[in-house]
């Protein structure tokens, strides 16, 4: 398995498999940055902040955003790290 994909399960119950981009880190927190493994180049990217990690066993938790200025902010961060043109 392809170290760079993370499984999540949705509020449904479903695997969704993601590409971990990125994690950026902003005040104090983590964020990943996610593409959808299984869609299209027009898919947007996901961005989730890391509530827990163990390393251990290889897990994470996440939880997602509700602040839109949040989530551009850590975007930004993404792209200018990644040298991302507009």
């Amino acid at each position: 398995m392809d170290s760079n994909l993370i499984v999540l399960t949705d509020q449904d119950g479903n695997s969704v498999r993601f590409e971990l981009l990125d994690i950026v880190e902003y005040k104090e927190d983590e964020y990943a940055v996610l593409y959808p493994a299984d869609g299209g180049d027009d898919e947007p990217v996901h961005i989730l902040r890391i509530i827990s990690e163990n390393l251990d066993v290889n897990e994470a938790e996440f939880e997602g955003l509700d602040d839109d200025e949040l989530i551009d902010t850590i975007y930004q961060i993404f792209r200018e790290r990644n040298d991302l043109d507009d």
